[in-house]
């Protein structure tokens, strides 16, 4: 899997992403279908956002059963700042009235936050399940994290900018940020599972989780498209972020046609 062939997929993906988006919007003139009501855009998001929380619980409790061989602290981080901001958008609007909606935005900061920490060094041990079992050692990352979120950030803050929807700027703000971040999370995630070669089978099912999260987000964007609504500039990171991961699901669908999950799940580990 070459880098210059994924960046190909990827672009390949965002570009017919966009592309369908843009015609569909036209071809339509924009106009609603007036069948969707804002909860189920609040559930759908909910939905989303739930299938990430349980990637999240699932990679926290490999860690704390194996160790962390395989999952990135860089791309986890990203993703705890990513819940965090995110949260500030579910304070308000139609989604503060959810419980749902609040619940999971409190227990995804609480599952982000607990896997960072089983992460760092400076505390994984107490985050293991059993001091006396063997557990894989966390492979080195050294990955620009720190120039990634930064441009993670500045690029939300100019799409939500760019969005025509220029109500509760510093929630559109937040959210855009969010999604960005989310996407920028896979790219340290992508380079420590290509360099080790080796895939614990529980993070390929956490993984898949966490596509799913960003399919449902897809459908959330349609829904919106069908009732007049194009927020481009936002719709882009979710794509960006379903393209970064459509490589590794077609991995993980393979294994399974192949029959090698069984074997890896044995084993604890898969081929990349």
């Amino acid at each position: 899997m070459t880098t210059t062939g994924a960046a190909l997929r990827v672009a390949a993906i965002v570009v017919a992403l966009l592309a369908t988006t843009l015609l569909t919007h036209y071809v339509r003139g924009g106009k609603a279908i007036y069948f969707f009501e804002p909860h189920h855009i609040v559930w759908l998001f909910g939905a989303s956002n739930t299938a990430f929380l349980a990637a999240m619980l699932l990679l926290l409790y490999r860690v704390a059963r194996d160790g962390a061989a395989g999952v990135s602290l860089h791309g986890s981080t990203l993703n705890l700042a990513a819940v965090a901001v995110r949260g500030v958008f579910v304070g308000g609007g139609h989604f503060g009235s959810s419980a749902f909606a609040l619940t999971e935005a409190a227990l995804s900061l609480g599952a982000a936050l607990a896997l960072v920490l089983a992460l760092h060094p400076a505390t994984a041990a107490r985050f293991a399940l059993s001091a006396e079992r063997p557990r894989a050692p966390r492979a080195p990352e050294d990955f620009p994290t720190a120039a990634l979120a930064a441009g993670c950030v500045g690029w939300g803050v100019v799409a939500s900018l760019l969005s025509t929807n220029v109500d509760h700027l510093f929630r559109w703000i937040c959210l855009a940020v969010s999604i960005y971040l989310e996407a920028g999370a896979v790219l340290p995630q992508r380079a420590l599972l290509l360099r080790t070669k080796r895939l614990p089978a529980l993070t390929a099912h956490a993984l898949f989780l966490w596509a799913l999260s960003g399919a449902l987000r897809l459908l959330l964007w349609v829904i919106l498209l069908l009732e007049g609504e194009l927020h481009l500039w936002l719709m882009l990171g979710d794509f960006v972020h379903v393209a970064l991961l459509a490589d590794f699901v077609a991995l993980y669908v393979q294994s399974l046609a192949a029959g090698e999950l069984a074997e890896g799940m044995a084993m604890g580990e898969l081929d990349v």
